[in-house]
């Protein structure tokens, strides 16, 4: 179900290259993914509560230089690329976010839990003070996310040159408990809330582009 990779690791696909597991990265440091198609378990480990699933990459225990780049993720149970604990100097780039279908569990209901990327596991997190942080840039928010574009708390984010297409989702891009985002020459198309501030989040939005979208 799940595997661990070791630190001071690249690892890259050829083409067509597929990881159908959960990717743990627990206290590790200087890893490269790159060129690979991530499909995480689907809920299958936990299908009466997706969010008790594994992540399709799951990034936490002060983890560090880490980058991601030309990847496909989709299905994870919990999340697809959460970063927590403490996870810092991560750079996720020209990588593709997405759901195969409008899932839906028990608990969760229609949303299915299809929450794409978590930064900062609680509000209460000491471990995540000082850390996250984080640049997303040429990523591609794809079908049936239904929120997480990314949802933050605590670090300082940098979010550029994404697009955003997930259609019928509940939000986008989110700052929250004491982050701070910059968001810029995003394009957001047929999407509602792309930019959400909660719980004492900071965001400032700079030539970002918005087509037939809802809400904030």
């Amino acid at each position: 179900g799940t595997f661990t990779v070791g630190s001071n690791k690249t690892i890259i696909g050829v083409c067509g290259a597929t990881i159908t597991r959960a990717i743990k990265m627990n206290g590790l440091q200087n890893i490269i993914f790159r060129n690979l198609k991530v499909v995480g378990l689907k809920c299958t480990d936990s299908p009466q509560d997706c969010s008790g699933g594994e992540d399709a990459i799951g990034v936490d225990g002060a983890a560090h230089h880490i980058w991601f780049d030309h990847l496909d993720v989709s299905n994870g149970s919990d999340g697809n690329l959460d970063m927590t604990q403490g996870a810092d100097f991560i750079t996720i780039s020209w990588t593709k976010f997405s759901y195969s279908s409008m899932r839906s569990d028990p608990l969760s209901g229609a949303d299915g839990h299809r929450f794409s990327n978590l930064l900062g596991g609680s509000d209460t997190d000491p471990a995540d003070v000082g850390h996250l942080n984080i640049t997303f840039h040429h990523n591609w928010w794809a079908d049936n996310v239904n929120q997480r574009m990314p949802r933050t708390r605590r670090g300082n984010i940098h979010v550029f040159n994404n697009l955003y297409t997930p259609v019928g989702n509940l939000y986008c891009t989110n700052a929250g408990q004491d982050a701070k985002l910059l968001v810029e020459r995003n394009v957001y198309i047929g999407v509602n809330r792309p930019l959400e501030v909660v719980a004492n989040g900071n965001m400032r939005s700079v030539e970002n582009v918005f087509t037939m979208t809802m809400g904030n």
